[in-house]
């Protein structure tokens, strides 16, 4: 097999790639091809190869194929259990496509959306050849489910990022699906209860359109019934279904994920407070369902595509969804653990405000997390100044707000905000003196990454070898500050973007699931101290790099990536940033919280 690979990128691309392959745990041992993206969570375990999945699986009675009628794509979807199953991705050979052979080196990127009573969360494909992709899912509530299925790029090669473009109108096509906790049968008069089968457990059914079915956010009602479900933030389902459910976990998903799923959240209390840092995987949830909020996450919206409406992301139901109008509707719930409730925080989920007693000892307050002398720094582009705004707010009780489009810093006595886009622009010293040092920090918040996929860098992105050096650059700044001044150093993952027609489809920006997903995977590495990317590296340039001991090396990350990933086209108000009162912008806020607030200062 050829790839798209030249020269000195080559050498860089084949010895990281090797590298990270042998880093960190035994269970992170992941194959980042040269042309597909990397998993942003390491500790996930390593999945069952998609061709051998596909391959094993492929029976007519277990797999339904569907032809997209708008991209060449054949999606086929088969059913495993009641309620999972995976979903195999083939690109077709297509001439009027433009898909010669040297196109159809690289490889089709997709993006699978699932929006239903168990949340809305991203399937993550795994890549294993150009042309094949596979995600599994596992359906944790019953009730009605869709799938959407994006083509974000025909052929993606990390070598020559500039080589294609993202798919203009990227919908492949969307996949209805029900879990039942009886088992039905289709027939010509909907959906009814198969009576010789009702005693052998539940199931679930699937439909193909190329549109999403608007009815399921109504149909859901009549799923809850049926079951004796409310629904009530994901609630588990009865013990039939959770017999069944534990019965087929084993075919598709790991028992971590399956014990993280099935979790009781219909009292989240029960479940452990999460760390205070590191990459946590999880789903938004809407506090009741069904919610007419939700009809706008069933079609992903572009930002700036003039040419389609029914597109776009600036819909009055979009607007809607990402303002303070409806507050704590929509929130974030990670896998296996509990946001801690933060008191006078807008916009954090219903039960987290609830929640909020002043003599709860989990609860965030400011009294408690900003005593006297204590100055948190950020230091980065203009999502660093976003998040310092949100938290400068936050601290004013919301009473002062500002215009972050007009590049304003909302001022407070204990927070400072300097701006360094590429990493290698970290301040220079004032005197003697860092910059940090001179304006007193206690704590740094640090974050590029933006700029080195944007259009800000000309005809093409930098390399993955400059992000990679301004990384350890900038690490290095953060660990002598810890070591030689006390501060306490966090890095913020690089939130999502999304595809926008004036930038990405123009070719002149490539801030799209790929890119920065390695972005994320790579900084993620370096930030966690992995000894053999640092061998590598100082291999490579010929030179030893300083490290401090090995107990003491690790940049605690916060982990901004997983929620935005998901929902960014429909909660960024620009494609980009979040706005301090959206959903997104104040669990940003709950996030640096946790992260500032659950630890003693050092």
């Amino acid at each position: 097999m050829k790839f798209l690979l030249q020269g000195r990128m080559l050498k860089i691309a084949l010895c990281y790639l090797l590298s990270v392959t042998l880093t960190l745990r035994p269970r992170a041992m992941f194959f980042w091809s040269l042309t597909s993206p990397p998993p942003f969570h390491a500790d996930m375990k390593q999945p069952i190869g998609c061709y051998q999945q596909f391959a094993a699986t492929f029976y007519p009675e277990e797999c339904v194929a569907h032809e997209s009628a708008t991209l060449p794509v054949i999606v086929h979807h088969c059913s495993r259990s009641p309620n999972s199953g995976f979903i195999a991705l083939q690109r077709k050979r297509d001439a009027s496509f433009g898909l010669n052979d040297t196109l159809l080196q690289g490889t089709a990127i997709y993006r699978l959306r699932v929006v239903g009573p168990g949340g809305v969360w991203l399937l993550e494909p795994s890549y294993d050849h150009p042309s094949l992709a596979c995600a599994s899912y596992f359906l944790p509530v019953p009730g009605y489910y869709s799938v959407e299925v994006l083509m974000v790029y025909y052929s993606f090669s990390f070598a020559q990022p500039t080589a294609t473009k993202p798919v203009a109108q990227p919908w492949v096509g969307h996949l209805t699906l029900q879990n039942s906790p009886q088992r039905l049968r289709h027939g010509m008069n909907g959906m009814q209860e198969d009576q010789n089968d009702a005693a052998e457990g539940p199931m679930h059914w699937a439909t193909w359109s190329s549109a999403p079915d608007p009815t399921i956010l109504s149909e859901q009602v009549d799923a809850a019934h049926s079951t004796g479900s409310s629904f009530h933030q994901g609630e588990a389902d009865d013990e039939v279904n959770k017999k069944w459910s534990l019965k087929y976990w084993k075919h598709g998903e790991t028992e971590q994920q399956f014990h993280q799923l099935h979790s009781d959240e219909s009292d989240s209390s029960l479940l452990p407070l999460c760390p205070g840092t590191g990459p946590r995987p999880g789903r938004w949830m809407f506090h009741e369902w069904p919610r007419p909020e939700a009809t706008p996450l069933l079609r992903t919206c572009l930002w700036g595509n003039l040419s389609d409406d029914s597109c776009s992301c600036d819909t009055p139901q979009q607007r809607a969804l990402r303002s303070n109008l409806n507050p704590g509707t929509l929130y974030w719930q990670p896998d296996g653990c509990r946001m801690q409730s933060v008191k006078g925080l807008q916009g954090q989920g219903e039960h987290q405000a609830e929640s909020v007693d002043d003599n709860n000892s989990s609860v965030i307050t400011k009294e408690h997390c900003f005593l006297q002398g204590r100055r948190v720094c950020f230091i980065g582009d203009s999502h660093m100044r976003y998040l310092h705004n949100g938290l400068s707010s936050f601290l004013q009780d919301y009473k002062v707000l500002v215009h972050n489009n007009l590049k304003d810093v909302l001022q407070f006595g204990s927070l400072s905000y300097i701006a360094a886009v590429w990493g290698m622009d970290w301040p220079k010293p004032q005197g003697d003196f860092d910059t940090l040092v001179a304006l007193n920090c206690t704590d740094v918040i640090a974050n590029f990454g933006h700029w080195y996929a944007s259009f800000h860098c000309g005809p093409s992105p930098r390399t993955v070898d400059d992000y990679r050096n301004a990384l350890l650059h900038v690490r290095q700044r953060l660990l002598d500050l810890r070591n030689a001044h006390g501060m306490r150093v966090f890095w913020v993952t690089t939130s999502s973007t999304w595809l926008k027609a004036r930038y990405e489809m123009a070719g002149i920006d490539w801030r799209t699931d790929p890119v920065l997903l390695l972005f994320n995977r790579l900084a993620s590495d370096i930030m966690a101290g992995a000894q053999i990317v640092e061998q590598f590296i100082s291999q490579l340039n010929g030179k030893n790099i300083s490290r401090a001991d090995e107990n003491d090396s690790t940049i605690p990350i916060i982990d901004t990536w997983s929620p935005t990933h998901i929902l960014a086209p429909e909660l960024s108000h620009d494609g980009t940033h979040f706005l301090n009162l959206s959903p997104i912008g104040a669990l940003q806020v709950q996030l640096l919280l946790q992260a500032l607030c659950t630890e003693q200062m050092g």
